[in-house]
């Protein structure tokens, strides 16, 4: 029985470690019932798998019809590593339009970016672009550059708003503060003020009143009513 086993051993072959499969030698590959020689193209290299065609091409080379074909890069590019699409790419600075790799004309004040899409460069920070150029954000008095790629490119300092292209100082009444959230009217009026008609005038209590949790109002002690500028019993 032993021998009638090796005997069923093809040739350029060896016996699975476990069972009593067998697979083929490397440089093999197993057809029918037989391990043929692989043959291999120039500019390959076996990869001892006994799966597809058990080779592949050196790095600059793609499959082709059962050959190893030299990749066709053009100027400015260089090879890829990956096994997809066309094997290369443009150089840092360079863009590919049809099939070629064209250079990336950065303006002044700009430099390239890591984006594969749009104009391959973005303004320095205080520039915009505008058309092939980068124009200088004009920042008003009282104002300084912004993060955001929207709007003017800059924001007022605190204390200041923004006024057509100027930057106007809020106008703080006495007895008021500072309370620029970016709407109203910027400040707000000290506790035990009330604003009206834009001025920060003095609440008069009356009896049997406090002021209430904002401290720009009042309202009446319980049991009492508000009824006018009087709390009643109710």
């Amino acid at each position: 029985m032993a021998q009638d086993l090796v005997g069923s051993l093809p040739e350029n072959a060896t016996r699975d470690a476990y069972g009593s499969g067998w697979h083929c030698l490397a440089g093999f590959q197993k057809f029918d019932d037989k391990c043929e020689a692989i043959q291999l193209p120039e500019h390959a290299y076996l990869t001892n798998s006994s799966y597809n065609l058990g080779w592949e091409c050196i790095h600059g080379y793609r499959e082709q019809d059962g050959n190893c074909i030299a990749i066709r890069k053009p100027e400015h590019a260089h090879l890829e590593a990956s096994v997809y699409g066309k094997g290369w790419s443009c150089d840092r600075g360079y863009r590919e339009i049809k099939e070629q790799c064209v250079k990336i004309n950065v303006p002044e004040n700009g430099y390239l970016d890591q984006n594969t899409y749009g104009s391959g460069w973005t303004c320095d920070r205080g520039y915009r672009p505008e058309g092939n150029t980068c124009r200088k954000i004009q920042v008003p008095e009282n104002g300084y550059l912004s993060n955001s790629t929207l709007g003017t490119g800059w924001l007022c300092n605190r204390g200041y708003r923004e006024n057509g292209q100027n930057c106007l100082a809020i106008v703080v009444p006495a007895n008021g503060f500072l309370e620029d959230k970016g709407r109203g009217s910027g400040w707000k009026c000290e506790r035990g003020y009330q604003d009206i008609n834009n001025q920060c005038l003095a609440i008069i209590l009356p009896d049997n009143a406090h002021l209430d949790y904002q401290g720009n109002d009042w309202e009446c002690n319980k049991p009492y009513r508000k009824l006018g500028n009087q709390c009643l019993a109710g």
